[in-house]
């Protein structure tokens, strides 16, 4: 689970950087700024989510070849697990992740229920508040009037501007610059915008670049509604000096709202773009050469997040954190605990069997005690091992399901009629099988 988790952690700071390289090519062409950062944070939930950890082949075989005809097939009991010394030996002495696993799940799921549990009560509380407040019209509009909450834009599916009352004492001419901000927020679905930014972090509230990238999308906002007002006819400096004046007569920070005067750092920065665009139609002077430098960069860390290989998918890590660690580590089998149990499976078959069962298998030379002296061609989730039980012992591999052997028939074994091979052995694995890879019987068409 924390090995998937700092994977994600990773992605998502490649992300960021891209998105910063977005933004910026978005100032200069007079793109709205907010679309870069919507996509990095749709990209950073997506990419985690969906990747799939390099699958392990062995040999060169794949899952379609044939295999033989079936002549007879025996199981053997369910593959014990390694002791502690071949545990030890076969993993280098690695600890159990298990406990940290599973308080890192636990911290996530204790951190994405308190943010839920904030947006929620932003939601609920404003609600609740629009049945206290008075409504006015201001510029033509009907707004609602509040104490000191505010100027601001609160609810979802019908949002409504809220002005505190200290702005109506600014003049008319403020509150209606305050009101066609708060409204400009609104048509553009801001208020969705940051709500999902919300929803992205309560999902990842352990990754600061999630976090970071939900404060710039926050801030692209702001600047992309500034822009729009400016443009409908309001003059920059005439506008600046109304953020300054309601910034520095807000009460208080007003988490998850949309205002017209946020933080300092905030209004400080939203100051400086007004300053810098606005005598040029919103954008940003910019080179070609800068922007395509810029897209170089963005395109570079996006395929770079992209090619990060994940350790594991998502489910099998919470799977493995609630289960107390029994995955990976705790299900490894030495492979040389599974050539042994091939051997005894031989020996299983000949005794109930007789040795006239199998006239193009030779058993008689399978009986010695190093069973790799013998030649079974070997399918590992239905990929043929290169090497066959003679690769069989250096392996580590996942909970076995079980084993099963067949007859080799020159007839009916495809490209591998022409090869040395005593019969076929199945090795079917956990993993092999929640792949779709393990395999228990031949194609049907190849059955007799």
């Amino acid at each position: 689970m924390m090995t998937w988790m700092a994977y994600a952690a990773v992605v998502a700071g490649l992300l960021a950087a891209g998105g910063l390289a977005l933004e910026r090519i978005c100032a200069a062409l007079g793109w709205p700024r907010r679309l870069a950062w919507l996509g990095v944070l749709t990209l950073a939930v997506a990419i985690p989510l969906t990747a799939r950890p390099p699958e392990t082949v062995a040999g060169g075989g794949n899952a379609g070849e044939p295999m033989a005809t079936v002549v007879v097939e025996a199981s053997l009991p369910e593959a014990r697990t390694p002791t502690a010394g071949e545990q030890s030996g076969a993993e280098g002495g690695d600890t159990n992740p298990a406990p940290a696993d599973r308080a890192a799940l636990f911290v996530w799921s204790l951190a994405t229920l308190a943010t839920l549990a904030l947006l929620g009560s932003v939601v609920i509380l404003s609600s609740l508040a629009r049945r206290c407040w008075k409504r006015r019209w201001i510029g033509g509009e009907e707004v609602y009037v509040s104490r000191d909450f505010g100027p601001a834009l609160v609810g979802l599916a019908r949002p409504a501007v809220v002005i505190p009352r200290w702005v109506l004492k600014l003049g008319a001419a403020v509150s209606s610059t305050a009101v066609r901000h708060e409204r400009e927020h609104a048509r553009a679905g801001d208020h969705v915008a940051l709500l999902y930014s919300g929803l992205v972090a309560a999902a990842f509230p352990w990754s600061p670049a999630i976090w970071w990238m939900c404060r710039r999308l926050r801030t692209a906002v702001e600047i992309d509604c500034d822009r729009r007002v400016i443009r409908s006819g309001v003059p920059a400096a005439e506008y600046g000096g109304l953020l300054l004046g309601i910034g520095a007569m807000r009460p208080r920070r007003q988490v998850f709202a949309l205002t017209l005067a946020g933080p300092g750092t905030l209004l400080e920065r939203r100051l400086r773009t007004m300053m810098a665009t606005g005598t040029r139609n919103g954008r940003k002077e910019m080179t070609r050469t800068g922007v395509a430098l810029l897209a170089g960069v963005a395109v570079g860390t996006v395929l770079a997040a992209c090619e990060v290989s994940p350790p594991t998918a998502l489910a099998p890590a919470v799977t493995e954190a609630l289960e107390g660690g029994a995955g990976a580590k705790q299900e490894r089998v030495s492979g040389k605990v599974v050539a042994e149990q091939v051997r005894d499976l031989f020996r299983e078959v000949v005794a109930e069997q007789g040795r006239d069962m199998f006239p193009a298998i030779r058993l008689g030379d399978l009986m010695p005690q190093d069973v790799t002296s013998a030649d079974p061609l070997v399918f590992l989730d239905g990929t043929v091992l290169d090497g066959g039980l003679t690769a069989l012992p250096e392996l580590d591999l996942p909970e076995i399901i079980g084993i099963s052997r067949y007859s080799y028939d020159p007839d009916r074994f495809g490209e591998f009629a022409g090869h040395e091979v005593w019969g076929v052995v199945l090795i079917n694995t956990v993993e092999g099988e929640e792949r779709g890879e393990a395999r228990w019987w031949p194609p049907e068409h190849l059955k007799s």
